[in-house]
C-alpha cells in the first residue's frame, strides 16, 4: 500500500492528460497533480509550465503499465517505481533547494490529500 502513495505523490511530480467525465481510473488528473504540486511546493508560473509535462509523461506511463494485464503485480510495481523515481529525478532539476526538501517531506511522509 505504500508504493500506492508513493507512486501517487510522484504521479503528481510526473503528470499526464486531464481526466476525462467517462475515465474510469483512480489516478488523479494532471490539474489536480499540479494543482496539489502548486500548494504544497510553491511553485511558480514558470515551474508549473515546466512540471506538467512531466507529470503529463509520468500519468500516461503509469496508466499505460497499469492497464497492462500481461504484467504481473511485482513487475507492475517495479516498473511504476521505475517511472517514479525517473519523474522525480527529472523534476527537481526544476525546484529550488526549499522546494527540495518540501518534496522529499511529501515522499517521507505522504499527506492524505495526496489523492
Amino acid at each position: 500500500m505504500n508504493w500506492i502513495l508513493k507512486f501517487t505523490i510522484a504521479a503528481m511530480m510526473v503528470f499526464a492528460l486531464a481526466a476525462a467525465a467517462q475515465q474510469t481510473s483512480t489516478m488523479p488528473s494532471v490539474d489536480e497533480h499540479m494543482k496539489f504540486l502548486t500548494t504544497q511546493l510553491d511553485l511558480t508560473a514558470d515551474q508549473q509550465a515546466k512540471l506538467r509535462p512531466i507529470v503529463q509523461r509520468m500519468q500516461e506511463s503509469a496508466e499505460k503499465v497499469t492497464e497492462d494485464e500481461s504484467l504481473t503485480s511485482d513487475a507492475r510495481h517495479e516498473k511504476l517505481k521505475a517511472l517514479h523515481e525517473k519523474a522525480l529525478k527529472e523534476a527537481r532539476g526544476y525546484l529550488n533547494p526549499d522546494q527540495q526538501q518540501k518534496l522529499d517531506s511529501l515522499e517521507k511522509n505522504p499527506h492524505p490529500d495526496a489523492h
